[in-house]
């Protein structure tokens, strides 16, 4: 689907895919992308009702932070760690 809005990674992708499909099922995924319909959203996704008081209404605020549960403390000293994790 992406691939046939324009976007190069997803035909690079699509076309890898494809060398991998025999012809019959290569047959049926495209089928199945020319055929999908996407299912309508739910109004309650779409019109969010505004807030008692506005958008704006700075009275409200956010809750604390959670506090952390038992346990050591995890130190934000990154210093020491090996500067190759991940490497190849």
């Amino acid at each position: 689907l992406a691939a046939n809005q324009g976007d190069r990674e997803a035909a690079k992708k699509r076309d890898d895919v494809a060398a991998h499909l025999d012809a019959d099922e290569l047959a049926s995924a495209r089928d199945t992308v020319k055929s999908f319909v996407p299912e309508p959203q739910p109004q309650s996704a779409i019109n969010v009702p505004v807030p008692h008081g506005g958008w704006d209404d700075a009275t409200t605020t956010a809750p604390p932070p959670a506090k952390p549960r038992g346990g050591r403390a995890i130190s934000a000293n990154v210093s020491s760690l090996p500067l190759n994790i991940g490497a190849r």
